[in-house]
């Protein structure tokens, strides 16, 4: 559910962000400038000698798809952040379209969280198009510096064969247009297809508003990239985990059955009964397996 917080810190960070110190303490969040001097915003929660965690958001969403983990008991004892994609949330949108789809880029976007928060390797977390980013992290970085990798209903390539989309990624189509009324249309078509029943309208809202703040031509740049970092995990000592809702109406769960595959040891996880977005449907479970996995 959305807090008021996350509110409040929006309404803020949208007014007076981009000239934010990023070394500044916010206890809602903070601006961190990357390479390019793009503003990327942040949130963080916990102690920071907890276990760190970053969550990456997926395509046209922000950090406060994180709040049932970032605003809650999960972060009593660890160091979390979660982040919003340059384009997204409260994020600068540069008008660079060939940022959005350049891999260097979005790496050097992560890496400059990590720093300016001071995580201690950390575990990427990455929602759907959010495991793309984790991908792009991790051909440029490696995991030296990491402690594990999740990835949460997504994919680390681009070229997904047909057979693992489900008739909920239609909508995305809908959401690329320049037509008001079509991306709206879409926009929240795609919110509510995307969470099974376990989702409270509140949190379906929260995923809409953010949803809408994303513009048409940032959609349309990531849907116009190319990645496979597949590869990755050939190198990828870090533990692996995959988690993916069995009802997911984007991306079927053979998808996590496909990419657990490319690696012996990752852990799987297949949520019955839920959807696209496991943290939110099903966040109980998914905290206690992030806190399994950190303890691994």
């Amino acid at each position: 559910m959305l807090r008021l917080g996350v509110l409040v810190a929006g309404f803020f960070a949208l007014s007076f962000g981009a000239n934010a110190d990023p070394s500044a303490s916010d206890p809602f969040g903070r601006y961190v400038s990357s390479f390019d001097g793009v503003q990327i915003f942040a949130t963080e929660a916990g102690p920071r000698d907890g276990p760190s965690f970053l969550f990456i958001h997926g395509l046209s969403q922000s950090h406060a798809a994180w709040s049932l983990q970032y605003d809650s008991a999960f972060a009593q004892d660890k160091h979390v952040v979660a982040m919003d994609l340059r384009g997204h949330g409260n994020s600068e949108k540069t008008y660079d379209v060939k940022s959005y789809q350049d891999s260097r880029t979005m790496a050097e976007d992560v890496s400059a969280v990590i720093k300016a928060f001071g995580l201690k390797r950390p575990i990427l977390v990455g929602w759907s198009y959010g495991a793309i980013i984790v991908g792009d992290y991790l051909a440029f970085y490696g995991d030296n510096n990491l402690s594990g990798v999740v990835l949460v209903s997504g994919a680390l390539h681009t070229n997904i064969s047909e057979e693992f989309f489900g008739a909920g990624a239609l909508h995305l189509y809908g959401m690329l247009s320049d037509e008001l009324s079509t991306q709206f249309e879409a926009s929240l078509a795609f919110v509510e297809n995307m969470p099974a029943d376990k989702v409270s309208p509140d949190e379906v809202k929260s995923l809409f508003r953010a949803s809408l703040m994303t513009p048409p031509y940032v959609r349309r740049a990531i849907a116009g990239r190319t990645a496979d970092h597949r590869n990755v995990l050939d190198r990828l000592t870090a533990p692996l985990m995959v988690i993916h809702g069995a009802k997911d109406p984007v991306l079927t769960s053979d998808l996590a059955r496909h990419t657990a595959g490319l690696k012996h040891d990752t852990v799987l996880k297949i949520y019955d009964g839920v959807g696209h977005a496991p943290f939110l449907e099903a966040s109980e479970r998914f905290n206690a397996d992030l806190s399994a996995f950190a303890a691994r």
